[in-house]
């Protein structure tokens, strides 16, 4: 039995930090349930997704969200990554692995011009 009846707060944070890349309220929601989906879903498929919920629309609505609507995937994933870097336990530092196995952190500089 469909047991979602609001999204979570963290998809809620989701779509106040990413909700203006999708052009309508529509696309939104889907945004929303989707995200919902992957996190408690059992079966992580369009019909799984869309049955978890108490009050939907038709699965056909989510699946074109996903397959059809114009919206940038890599604008959003740009974004999302900028959000990982500002933040010091999640931002991305390249190491160099030395011998036996010890990583050393890497000390990036930029190019000198010749």
């Amino acid at each position: 039995m469909p047991g979602i009846v609001e999204f979570p707060q963290v998809v809620q944070g989701a779509m106040a930090a990413y909700g203006d890349i999708f052009a309508n309220e529509c696309q939104r929601r889907h945004f929303a349930e989707y995200l919902t989906g992957l996190m408690v879903a059992e079966r992580k498929t369009v019909l799984g997704i869309n049955s978890e919920f108490a009050q939907t629309t038709d699965q056909s609505c989510l699946n074109r969200f996903l397959t059809d609507a114009e919206w940038d995937a890599g604008v959003l994933n740009e974004r999302r990554l900028g959000e990982l870097q500002r933040d010091p336990s999640t931002r991305y530092r390249p190491y160099i692995w030395a011998s036996d196995f010890e990583p050393t952190r890497a000390t990036i500089s930029p190019r000198k011009s010749r």
